[in-house]
């Protein structure tokens, strides 16, 4: 099987990372979940490869893997998850041609940042650019899907989604993506713990928790935690900054409650209130990994100095930047 890349010798894409401002886990039983990107970003460039090349070369700083056209790799398994995403487009379009993909990231691996999924989307997108000339962001989404239920198990689908598309996002299996509109960038406070967890451990024990719950308890909470997810969208709107935070510390003590939460993610939340945010709450897996603060900007500001002062990583960014960025012609961007 082969491909004409009509004089596209190289291209590359970038995708950012995202948080969950309300709703993780829960989304994987029927909930509504809010996430958005965030301005930390993963790179990839792919170069058409010459006649010694048979499959995808991809190199990053988790190591070297080659993929082929079925999906199978052979190398680093850090980055096999990949072989899914190139095996979903090689299916849609119809087009596999060898090339070398060279990965570079700013967002911390095992963070809750959706690091996974930000590389799964780049190299979704580089490579759909390189066979096709195009950046279709439905076939981009499948593909980085299919990276992820290789290296989560069970995800919800959020990570992806929101790498490919960017913004604020309204998910749920039920109604798929709803992009939000008409909402500019809100400044928060991105925190790393430095505690690394495995997703796929997080998702099944707090599956596994709230089907010891029972149908009934567990249909009340995914119901409330929908009508925060609202909640906590109307806040953003009318900028009301204190009730989000109320809403984000509540939806942490649920998360807490389902025992996902770390005493990394405690010390975090506890240090935020007491230094004047107006709420926090871990974002993605938990188990560690990361949380969010929210506040006024200079308090955010003081606490990024505080939570560094004591060794952590503290991104101030921005929530709901652009999706993923493709172009074609990056010769000169790409080494291997």
């Amino acid at each position: 099987m082969g491909g004409d890349t009509g004089g596209r010798r190289c291209c590359s894409a970038s995708a950012p990372a995202k948080v969950i401002v309300v709703g993780e886990h829960w989304v994987v039983s029927g909930s509504t979940a809010l996430a958005g990107a965030i301005d930390l970003r993963a790179r990839v460039a792919c170069k058409a490869g010459d006649s010694r090349l048979r499959g995808v070369v991809v190199s990053s700083p988790l190591g070297v893997a080659e993929l082929d056209s079925e999906g199978s790799c052979n190398g680093s398994a850090r980055l096999c998850g990949l072989g899914r995403a190139l095996r979903a487009i090689v299916e849609e379009t119809g087009a596999f041609v060898p090339a070398s993909c060279v990965v570079k990231s700013d967002v911390p691996i095992g963070a809750g940042l959706g690091s996974s999924a930000a590389v799964s989307v780049a190299f979704a997108a580089a490579y759909l650019a390189l066979v096709s000339g195009r950046v279709d962001l439905e076939t981009v989404n499948h593909a980085a899907y299919n990276a992820e239920v290789f290296n989560h198990g069970r995800p919800s689908g959020i990570d992806n989604t929101v790498s490919t598309y960017g913004g604020l996002v309204l998910y749920s299996r039920r109604e798929g993506v709803r992009r939000v509109t008409g909402l500019g960038p809100l400044e928060i406070l991105v925190v790393d713990t430095g505690v690394k967890r495995s997703t796929r451990r997080a998702v099944e024990l707090f599956q596994r928790n709230l089907e010891r719950l029972g149908r009934s308890v567990a249909e009340k909470l995914i119901e409330t935690v929908d009508t925060i997810v609202y909640e906590a969208l109307e806040a953003i709107r009318s900028g009301d900054i204190v009730r989000l935070g109320m809403l984000l510390t509540l939806s942490h003590g649920m998360l807490a409650g389902m025992g996902v939460s770390h005493p990394s993610l405690e010390e975090v939340v506890r240090l935020a209130l007491g230094h004047g945010a107006s709420g926090a709450k871990l974002t993605g897996a938990g188990m560690g990994g990361s949380a969010i603060v929210v506040g006024e900007p200079g308090s955010l500001r003081v606490l990024g100095q505080v939570f560094r002062s004591r060794g952590l990583a503290a991104y101030l960014t921005k929530l709901g930047g652009p999706g993923v960025e493709a172009s074609c012609g990056c010769e000169d961007r790409i080494t291997g």
